[in-house]
């Protein structure tokens, strides 16, 4: 929207207030353009400038802008994803609804999204993933692993969970090896003990 969140009042109190960095949260679909899931990302200039405006007011205060998202995006509340089971896992024969890191395409979508959210916003301090919550992502995001595709892969769910971080990670790294990345995973506390 054309909201202005952040004045220059606002920004000078929290930098006086000691605070270095904020969160805006989003979602990759809203936001990033995909060659991968080509419905994702529509108008996406207009919401990469205004990021790229707020990352630069936000500068001249020494805070830095960090993105918070559910990513990659499950089903949930994403028609889109519907259109591609190339990218999804699979459970009893059926698309799981969850991108898939056995799969090739959801691997590279993971990877594709990561480097082109920091190509387009290039002074983006990091990104923090919730990567096992309450919302589901990849395979890895649920307390058991549900995919016929990563077991046969032999992947546990510790093993598929670090699988999608990584991809993250090759995206992000390649274009910049300096970004924090934020793996939150508060769900951990209801997987078992192994796979943690």
């Amino acid at each position: 929207d054309d909201i202005e969140y952040y004045s220059d009042n606002y920004l000078n109190r929290l930098a006086h207030d000691g605070v270095n960095g904020i969160w805006i949260s989003t979602a990759f679909r809203f936001m990033l353009p995909s060659k991968i899931i080509p419905e994702y990302g529509i108008n996406w200039e207009k919401s990469i400038a205004k990021l790229n405006k707020t990352i630069a007011q936000c500068a001249r205060y020494g805070i830095g802008v960090y993105l918070l998202a559910n990513e990659p995006a499950s089903t949930y509340m994403n028609d889109a994803l519907h259109l591609h089971p190339e990218v999804m896992g699979s459970y009893q024969g059926k698309p799981n609804g969850l991108v898939c890191m056995s799969r090739p395409q959801g691997a590279a979508y993971a990877e594709e999204a990561g480097r082109t959210l920091f190509t387009l916003v290039p002074d983006l301090r990091g990104l923090i993933v919730i990567s096992a919550g309450e919302s589901l992502s990849s395979c890895a995001s649920s307390p058991k692993l549900e995919c016929d595709l990563c077991a046969e892969k032999g992947l546990t769910l510790g093993t598929a969970f670090a699988a999608c971080e990584e991809a993250l990670w090759r995206g992000i790294s390649s274009v910049k090896p300096d970004a924090d990345f934020i793996s939150w995973s508060y769900d951990h506390r209801s997987w078992d003990p192994e796979d943690i």
